[in-house]
């Protein structure tokens, strides 16, 4: 399993999404009653503006990541040791991130 410790770290997440009108067929009248609901953003949602997007046949749904922040600022490291030792982490981080 790949570990990215050094360089991030999952905070929240999840679908985007957004407020659709929903048409609902109502027993009660033979008129379609819309509803307002929270429905999952896909990115067909987006391609409605712009021309000709309506071939490409991916739909994806967007998603939101929320990562914490890692580290701390440079300036803010008070020994040698512990700066290297940081900059070792980031390394290892990178090399998993690129293979």
């Amino acid at each position: 399993m790949v570990s990215l410790r050094c360089v991030a770290q999952f905070a929240n997440g999840g679908d985007v999404t957004i407020e659709e009108d929903i048409q609902r067929a109502s027993s009660a009248s033979p008129s379609n009653d819309k509803e307002k609901e929270r429905v999952a953003m896909s990115v067909s949602t987006h391609r409605k503006f712009v021309g000709g997007s309506e071939l490409n046949p991916h739909n994806p749904v967007l998603h939101r990541v929320i990562l914490a922040t890692r580290g701390k600022s440079m300036v803010s490291y008070t020994t040698l040791v512990e700066l290297l030792k940081a900059a070792t982490c980031a390394a290892e981080g990178t090399n998993t991130i690129h293979f």
